[in-house]
């Protein structure tokens, strides 16, 4: 799972992983798939993925100043310290460009979706709905930005 979110969502879009490079990943490996999840949850994980890649420009910058902010995946505030935020920017919408494609999108929405107990995706499911039905690319990231945020901080680090 990629920039996904951690990415996304919360359903998320959980992440971490990966070490500092020049063109570092901004994305942690793929959450192994314990049960089935309800196909309802997997299509508001693939709405809000689907909504984050027409709201890219937005997006990406706003996901980066949260996992420098966090340092999640480890050592990237120091990456970007090093090459500075507009690289560190640069390498993550390289990384979206294949991780927003459908079948990313789809692989990694079953993917978290499968690894977070029923009742997360029961409680989540609300929130990313609103994110998903904002009006504005702002409002959408300002919106899921603190669900990836808790995702993150509550996933252990690796």
């Amino acid at each position: 799972m990629s920039i996904r979110l951690a990415a996304l969502v919360p359903l998320a879009l959980a992440a971490c992983g990966s070490s500092p490079s020049p063109a570092p990943r901004v994305s942690a490996p793929p959450v192994p798939v314990t049960r089935a999840s309800s196909d309802s949850s997997i299509d508001d994980c693939v709405a809000a993925f689907t909504r984050a890649r027409t709201c890219s420009d937005a997006y990406i910058p706003a996901l980066v100043d949260l996992r420098v902010r966090l340092d999640l995946p480890p050592g990237i505030a120091k990456t970007d310290a090093d090459i500075g935020r507009d690289a560190l920017v640069a390498g993550a919408r390289e990384e979206w460009s294949h991780d927003s494609e459908d079948a990313a999108i789809a692989q990694s929405c079953r993917a978290i979706t499968d690894a977070l107990p029923p009742e997360q995706l029961a409680r989540e499911r609300p929130r990313l709905a609103a994110c998903v039905a904002e009006a504005s690319c702002d409002a959408f990231v300002s919106c899921i930005m603190p669900i990836h945020e808790e995702l993150m901080r509550a996933k252990p680090r690796s």
